[in-house]
């Protein structure tokens, strides 16, 4: 079987922004500061080797590098071009490039550079200036919004139109952020993100609530707008599962896992799971392998990659008496069902959230019409 390589490759280790969620440079994982600024293009060949080398022992269709950091537009424009010479000059397996940037940095230079090497880009914004000042801060103090706003224009008015990705304050006017993101930026792709939580250190059962209260609103604004071409990542996912088909998502929402496991791979090559996981411990994350030194066949043999494969293939005990559990299968993620004691096997913290979610989706898909007799196989856990 055939299966896609999915890499988050941090190539900068430095970030303009100061966002005062921001899960890597402001959490308990502190290991950044340790690393190089940028990655080495001889660390880069090592992770060309190392795929190639994979790819003999596994059937890989696609590896997808999702370049991150920090920011990964502070490297040089001409450190980044000879990366990606780099990957295509070594790489023997079809790969895509797509990068996460904040948006401070772009130019029409930069946008050439990102054009040329086909890089898909996603650009992160909060919403139209009163809320993406609140979280996402330059360094100095003053709000990113203008600049950022800015550059996606720029990028929109070039032949580089962007996605989006959000993270959601539940206490933010999602009308008003939708009519930014949809209306005014003519923005067609977008991921919506809610704030990593696990067992041990979610606020309340009332932001839970909160939670579930503003994302039914955004359901409400995608499900009305009717258009079938504006994609919101989370949603097109649980609508897939509904249909039985494949979630979006790497852990969210399926009951089965790629059969090769999410890495990240930092500027100095260490490598650790899944970046989405960081908030659980720097013990989880830390590995002690290295594309210097260790082949992605010792990576995925350690036990820790066998618990995220195990978390990905059970719900908890408390999910299994739930009519949704084969299409939730636990949650749109692995870190909200994470607790210090028991692991993966618990219910996810935004339990709630999905039940009301999916409860609307069901709703919205009978009455469209859509068959009652294979809904019901599809919560039943029988392909199609």
């Amino acid at each position: 079987m055939r299966s896609n390589f999915n890499i988050i490759l941090k190539i900068s280790d430095s970030c303009p922004l100061a966002c005062d969620y921001c899960y890597y440079f402001r959490n308990i994982v502190s290991e950044h500061k340790k690393r190089p600024l940028k990655i080495s293009i001889r660390t880069v060949q090592a992770i060309c080797k190392r795929i190639n080398e994979y790819s003999k022992s596994v059937d890989i269709s696609k590896v997808f590098f999702s370049l991150h950091g920090g920011e990964p537009l502070t490297v040089w424009k001409r450190y980044f071009c000879k990366i990606c010479d780099e990957l295509e000059r070594n790489l023997t397996v079809p790969y895509k490039l797509l990068l996460q940037s904040n948006g401070v940095l772009i130019d029409e230079e930069w946008i050439n550079i990102l054009k040329k090497y086909n890089v898909q880009l996603g650009i992160s914004i909060d919403g139209p200036e009163k809320y993406q000042n609140v979280h996402r801060k330059l360094k100095n103090g003053k709000g990113s919004f203008e600049i950022v706003n800015s550059n996606i224009l720029k990028c929109i008015s070039n032949g580089l139109k962007p996605g989006v990705l959000l993270v959601i304050d539940p206490y933010f006017n999602p009308e008003e952020i939708f009519k930014y993101v949809v209306d005014d930026l003519t923005i067609e792709g977008m991921d919506i993100l809610i704030r990593d939580y696990t067992v041990d250190t979610i606020p309340s059962e009332q932001y839970v609530q909160d939670v579930s209260s503003c994302l039914s609103r955004w359901m409400d604004l995608w499900l009305n707008h009717n258009n079938p071409n504006l994609h919101i990542r989370l949603f097109d996912s649980m609508l897939r599962v509904l249909q039985g088909k494949g979630s979006c998502l790497e852990f969210g929402f399926r009951n089965n896992i790629n059969s090769i496991p999410t890495v990240t791979i930092y500027t100095d090559g260490e490598i650790s799971p899944a970046d989405e996981l960081s908030s659980i411990s720097s013990d989880f994350m830390n590995i002690q392998k290295n594309v210097h030194q260790n082949s992605f066949e010792e990576v995925f043999k350690l036990k820790k990659f066998e618990k995220i494969r195990v978390a990905c293939t059970q719900v908890a005990e408390e999910c299994k008496d739930c009519y949704l559990q084969n299409v939730c299968c636990g949650g749109a993620g692995l870190l909200e069902r994470y607790s210090s004691k028991k692991g993966f096997r618990n219910r996810g913290v935004y339990c709630k959230v999905w039940k009301d979610l999916f409860t609307k989706l069901i709703e919205k898909l009978l009455l469209s019409g859509y068959s009652r007799d294979k809904l019901i196989k599809v919560l039943q856990g029988i392909k199609l």
